[in-house]
């Protein structure tokens, strides 16, 4: 196992983590997800769009100077079309799997801090004492805690006068 590799022991099942989990608010990361992959999709569907278009154009181009239906023409071009539809596929999946681990982990560092400040709250709601929230390097929103800890520190002050 690599040092990364960590396996986390329960009464119900063993469940292995990559060092960090990424999938930390499911709902709002894989929508975003999806989003991103709708987008990259539209993006090739119309790029195949117009270069089906050009190889039809160029189809027409041969018919219109009359060659015959089995031309080497023909060939070249469904040969070179097929070349770049396999092309355009495989750019289209690695597209998709880099933008989406791009976007698990950008929406990582966009929701940790939330789920985090959320935890708080609720840890807060339940114990009536609070620990000052401390920024974690990276992410995003870093100013936040230390917001929450001002506003939680006048509230002590106003609430004991």
């Amino acid at each position: 196992m690599s040092p990364a590799l960590r396996t986390i022991e329960s009464e119900e099942q063993t469940t292995i983590h990559w060092g960090i989990k990424f999938l930390i608010y499911p709902r709002f990361q894989l929508l975003l997800i999806l989003v991103n992959t709708l987008i990259t999709l539209s993006i090739f569907g119309v790029v195949y769009l117009q270069i089906y278009r050009a190889f039809e154009r160029f189809k027409l181009i041969g018919n219109q100077i009359h060659l015959p239906a089995g031309h080497a023409f023909y060939e070249l071009i469904d040969v070179q079309a097929q070349r770049i539809y396999i092309a355009m596929a495989i750019a289209t999946v690695i597209g998709i799997l880099l933008s989406s681990i791009f976007m698990l982990v950008l929406s990582y560092r966009l929701a940790r801090p939330i789920v985090r400040i959320s935890k708080y709250f609720s840890s807060l709601s339940k114990n009536g004492s609070f620990k000052n929230l401390e920024a974690k390097k990276g992410e995003f929103f870093n100013h936040l805690p230390e917001e929450i800890n001002g506003a939680l520190q006048t509230l002590v002050r106003n609430r004991s006068k």
